[in-house]
């Protein structure tokens, strides 16, 4: 249990990264989270797994980044609605699957997202409302 919380304390810097934040918050970001989860480790000795950094790339698609991955299975794959979707149940930085395996997940969900943005964002017919942008770069 304590180990889930430690995972979702480091699940910050997914939902950073989501709003954009640079590599520079992101350490910064991480800081915090070790402290935070040194903190409770110093108060809950039974915390033994913790997430760890993994360097992603995309497979060339994006910015290098570096994001925790999980620690602690948190069992989904026991529930019956895990398999719904067909595959094996695990989520895709579970610590049940081999490193190399979580990484190559991870790539493909990162091309997945750049590819999408780049599409909505040569469909979007809305011109540019930034100031600086000169003609043409709409």
């Amino acid at each position: 249990m304590w180990g889930l919380l430690a995972d979702h304390v480091a699940a910050v810097l997914w939902a950073l990264r989501e709003r954009g934040a640079s590599p520079a918050e992101l350490g910064q970001a991480w800081r915090g989270v070790e402290w935070l989860v040194d903190a409770l480790q110093r108060r809950m000795p039974r915390l033994r797994a913790r997430s760890r950094l993994f360097r992603f790339d995309g497979g060339g698609t994006v910015p290098p980044v570096e994001l925790p991955m999980r620690g602690t299975c948190c069992l989904y794959d026991k529930a019956p609605e895990s398999r719904a979707a067909g595959g094996d149940g695990l989520c895709t930085t579970c610590p049940r699957r081999p490193d190399g395996e979580r990484i190559r997940l991870v790539d493909e969900h990162l091309r997945r997202q750049a590819t999408a943005a780049a599409g909505a964002a040569a469909s979007d017919p809305t011109p540019s409302t930034d100031p600086s942008a000169g003609p043409g770069d709409d």
